[in-house]
């Protein structure tokens, strides 16, 4: 699919789409997608994503007629089984001004960005799934941006109501990276001389080592103590506590990341949430082979839990949705 990406008011693309985008120009904009990328690469696109990050209230009219635009469009010049899907931060300030009953009919996947949620300058979690806490003084501060199934069940409830086939859960190819940290804790949420930073987990990986890393796959919400589980051992069943993340911290430098046991318990919980599936940033920082992509896909294989969206699920009613 065709990025369509908008980060950040500081980025010098911002104000171009918004110029490209507002004052009912989106039509324009889309055509000008199709005949500058899509009509030269025949075969190469199979649809486009929208990634605002992250709409406002002033944005609230622009976002919806760029997914009007985007579905018309698409439906007219590539058919039906086109697919248009939409990024959505993990906080509800994030997405809060979407008007979802006008575009949820429009767009087949919604691709939830359960990681970033490292704060910086305190060494935390940077994707987690539940709340944790493995530290009794650190108590549940250590996911300031709220977790993976803080954002997927808020989407399906009201006000949002997006149907479960269509979220996708996303998870991270790299780690948040600090560096000068004190060795309380086994570094964790401890004050950083700086980060963090992104390590790929193409560069995270070969450091790993028994002695140095730390998982939080097991914890409860009683647990007062405590709890980094250095044997990494998955979960028997879905939990619904413990962050399902792990870090390793050596000489100072802490980084926390996705394993490929963090990722089949994500699996599981996509599976049991009947979830449209799985979305990945960034696949150039996964390794080459035997990576974390493809641990997924070895685990997507494997299982037979998952149920499959139907049709009517997933595609996206015709026209522009006026």
């Amino acid at each position: 699919a065709l990025p369509i990406w908008r980060c950040c008011e500081s980025v010098a693309v911002a104000p171009i789409l918004e110029a490209a985008t507002g004052n009912g120009n989106a039509p324009a904009f889309v055509q000008s997608c199709f005949t500058n990328i899509f009509n030269p690469n025949p075969g190469v696109f199979d649809g486009a994503d929208i990634d605002w990050e992250y709409p406002t209230s002033s944005d609230t009219g622009d976002f919806t007629a760029l997914v009007q635009a985007f579905r018309s469009q698409l439906n007219t010049q590539m058919g039906p089984n086109s697919i248009l899907t939409a990024t959505l931060g993990i906080g509800s300030s994030q997405y809060g001004a979407i008007q979802f009953s006008q575009v949820i009919p429009l767009i087949n996947y919604f691709s939830v960005m359960a990681y970033d949620t490292a704060a910086g300058g305190v060494t935390t979690f940077n994707a987690p799934l539940f709340d944790s806490n493995i530290f009794s003084a650190v108590g549940s501060m250590n996911t300031w941006n709220g977790t993976g199934n803080d954002a997927i069940q808020s989407l399906l409830a009201s006000p949002y109501k997006i149907p479960a086939a269509k979220l996708l859960l996303g998870v991270p190819m790299y780690g948040s990276e600090y560096t000068s940290v004190p060795a309380t804790d086994d570094g964790f949420y401890q004050t950083a001389g700086s980060g963090p930073a992104e390590a790929d987990y193409s560069v995270i990986e070969p450091q790993i080592t028994a002695q140095n890393l730390y998982c939080d796959f097991n914890g409860s919400s009683a647990q007062s103590t405590e709890n980094t589980d250095t044997s990494c051992t998955a979960p028997a069943s879905l939990p619904s506590y413990g962050s399902q993340e792990v870090w390793i911290f050596t000489n100072g430098t802490f980084i926390s990341f996705d394993n490929p046991t963090s990722d089949q318990t994500k699996l599981k919980y996509t599976e049991a949430n009947q979830l449209g599936g799985m979305t990945a940033w960034d696949l150039a920082q996964d390794l080459p082979t035997n990576g974390l992509m493809a641990s997924i896909a070895g685990d997507m294989k494997s299982t037979a839990a998952a149920v499959a969206p139907t049709a009517d699920e997933v595609n996206p009613a015709s026209g522009s949705g006026g």
